[in-house]
């Protein structure tokens, strides 16, 4: 497991890693980008879906040269994967990374069990996640996503 994490460019939970990781590009100007990342970081930590710091979760999202920890996600598959899919769909982050959410996600998030996500399972939550199959999972990263957006 530790192995697969840092081929894929993360870091084991409290652990560094030496590896240059792109970061996820949010679209706008550095006030906007700075907003959406505080509003996203607040509103993911008080749901309970992740607990790093405002510091550390910002270092995913801006080109840091440092070692970046990987965030560990307390939610499903199918929230993590609706938080990308709506985050592209509003605007919010790059549209490329609309083909790219399953290889994404394992690059900045571990799991809940600190492991890192699989690929076939991310695909077909994200399958699920655009055939509407979900909705009733995913409501408040739906929220969470909707209010990034009217602030910003």
């Amino acid at each position: 497991m530790a192995t697969d994490i840092l081929e894929a460019g993360g870091t084991i939970p409290g652990k560094a890693s030496e590896s240059k990781l792109d970061a996820i590009n949010i679209i706008g100007d550095n006030h906007r980008i700075e907003s959406i990342l505080n509003d996203l970081h607040k509103s993911l930590s008080k749901k309970g879906f992740t607990n790093i710091s405002l510091i550390e979760f910002s270092h995913h999202f801006k080109d840091y040269q440092g070692d970046r920890k990987l965030i560990q996600w307390f939610g499903t598959e199918a929230q993590i994967t609706s938080l990308f899919q709506n985050l592209v769909s509003k605007g919010v982050i790059d549209r490329s990374y609309e083909y790219r959410i399953p290889s994404t996600i394992p690059i900045h998030f571990i799991n809940k069990k600190e492991q890192e996500f699989k690929d076939r399972q991310l695909r077909v939550s994200l399958s699920r996640v655009r055939s509407g199959d979900v909705d009733h999972l995913v409501g408040d990263i739906v929220e969470i996503v909707e209010s990034l957006t009217e602030i910003n």
